[in-house]
C-alpha cells in the first residue's frame, strides 16, 4: 500500500509587493510489507502505513520552512556601511531558523497536531567596503564526517553520515548616509538597500533500533476473530534526512544610533527560496503486543515481522516576505549582532542570529 500526498494552493500575500504559490508540490509515501507469520489484516497494514506517514507529515513541512529561514540568515550586521575600501570586518554568526512557534502558544488553535521545528546554520561571515557608498558581505560553513564526526553512537541511535555546507553573499547599497539627530545621543544611521544569493545542502544519516506503538490495528486473534489492538513494532531501522535550499532575497533596512555603543535596525525584505527538505526511513522487525485475547488464543505475544519504507519530500514556502529586526553592540573593534526574522506570511516562522565580530 501506498500513500500519496500532493499538496498545493495560492493566495495573496502583500499585495503591493507580491502573490506567489504557498507550497511548491510535495510527495510522500509509506509502504509496509508483510514478513513471516504475520497476523495483521491488510486493513491493519494501512492503518500501520498511514500512522507512519501521519508522523512524516507533522515534522516535514515545518523543517521545510525552517531550513529555508535558516539559509538566509548569517549575516548580522548593525552598520548602515562600512566604509570605503579597504574598511572591512570578520566573525562567526550562530543562526536557527524556526518554524511552526504557534505550537508553543496555548490558545493557539491550528487545526492539525504538527510540531515545532528547528535548523541550525553556525558560518564564518565576512564583509568588505567597496566604495563609498556600496559594501559587500559573504558567509561559509564546510563540514564533513571525513574530517570528524560528531560522537553520537546509542543503542537507539548511531550516527552513519554528517555533510554541512552553507555558502552566500549579498551586496549592499547605501541609500541614505548618516545623519545627526541629537550630537552625541542620537543619528539616522542611514537607509541600507540589499541584495544577494543563497545556498543550504545538508545530509545526516542515522542507523539504530527503536520500538514504536502503533494503536488500533486489525489483527486475526484466532479464527474467527479478528479486533483492533495496539501493537509494538520493533524495528532496526536507517534514517536519512537531506535538505537543498537555494534563495535570492532583496532587503530594506534603516539604522539608529544611540549614543555611540548601540545601534538599533529594522526593515522589510522578500525572499525567493527553492528547494526540499528529505526524509527517507526504512526498517524491519518484530511486531508484537500484550493484548491478552490474542496471546490467549495465538500462545504467543509475537505477531509476526513486517518492513516498512517511508519516502517524503516536502517544499518551503516559494515566495517568504520578512521583516527584520536588530540590535548591535559596539565594543570598539568587537561588534556583537542579535538579528531576527520573522516571515510575514503566518507570523510563527521565524530565524534568531547571533553574531560576534572585529570590524575595521
Amino acid at each position: 500500500m501506498r500513500t500519496n500526498i500532493v499538496r498545493s494552493g495560492s493566495r495573496i500575500v502583500l499585495p503591493l509587493l507580491i502573490s506567489a504559490v504557498i507550497y511548491l508540490p510535495v510527495s510522500a509515501g509509506t509502504s509496509i510489507d508483510q514478513g513471516t507469520a504475520i497476523d495483521i489484516e491488510i486493513a491493519g497494514l494501512n492503518e500501520a502505513a498511514e500512522q507512519i506517514q501521519d508522523l512524516s507529515d507533522n515534522f516535514g513541512p515545518a523543517f521545510a520552512n525552517a531550513y529555508a529561514l535558516s539559509n538566509i540568515s548569517g549575516y548580522p550586521l548593525g552598520s548602515a556601511h562600512l566604509g570605503s575600501f579597504p574598511h572591512l570586518f570578520a566573525g562567526i554568526s550562530i543562526n536557527a531558523g524556526l518554524a511552526n512557534m504557534q505550537y508553543f502558544d496555548s490558545e493557539a488553535d491550528t487545526g492539525k497536531q504538527v510540531y515545532p521545528a528547528f535548523a541550525l546554520n553556525p558560518v564564518f561571515y565576512f564583509g568588505l567596503g567597496f566604495s563609498k557608498k556600496v559594501d559587500i558581505m559573504g558567509k561559509v560553513m564546510l563540514f564533513s564526517d571525513g574530517f570528524y564526526r560528531p560522537p553520537l553512537d546509542f543503542e537507539y541511535a548511531s550516527l552513519s553520515k554528517m555533510n554541512l555546507y552553507s555558502i552566500g553573499g549579498k551586496i549592499r547599497y547605501n541609500a541614505v548616509s548618516k545623519k545627526t539627530i541629537l550630537p552625541g545621543l542620537f543619528s539616522l544611521g542611514g537607509v541600507t538597500l540589499s541584495g544577494g544569493a543563497d545556498l543550504l545542502y545538508g545530509i545526516v544519516g542515522v542507523e539504530g533500533s527503536y520500538t514504536y506503538t502503533l494503536e488500533g490495528i486489525e489483527v486475526d486473534v484466532g479464527l474467527p476473530l479478528t479486533k483492533q489492538i495496539n501493537v509494538d513494532f520493533d524495528p532496526s531501522y536507517d534514517l536519512e534526512i537531506s535538505w537543498f535550499m537555494v534563495s535570492l532575497n532583496a532587503q530594506a533596512l534603516v539604522y539608529f544610533d544611540i549614543f555611540w555603543i548601540f545601534t538599533a535596525y529594522t526593515g522589510i525584505g522578500v525572499v525567493g527560496t527553492y528547494g526540499s527538505f528529505d526524509m527517507n526511513i526504512s526498517g524491519s522487525g518484530e511486531v508484537t503486543t500484550d493484548d491478552s485475547d490474542y496471546i490467549t488464543n495465538q500462545g504467543t505475544d509475537i505477531i509476526g515481522t513486517i518492513s516498512a519504507l517511508s519516502d517524503n519530500k516536502y517544499n518551503p514556502y516559494m515566495i517568504i516576505p520578512v521583516y527584520t529586526v536588530g540590535f548591535d553592540i559596539n565594543l570598539f573593534l568587537i561588534h556583537l549582532a542579535l538579528e531576527s526574522m520573522v516571515n510575514l506570511r503566518n507570523g510563527s516562522d521565524v530565524n534568531v542570529q547571533l553574531g560576534a565580530r572585529l570590524q575595521f
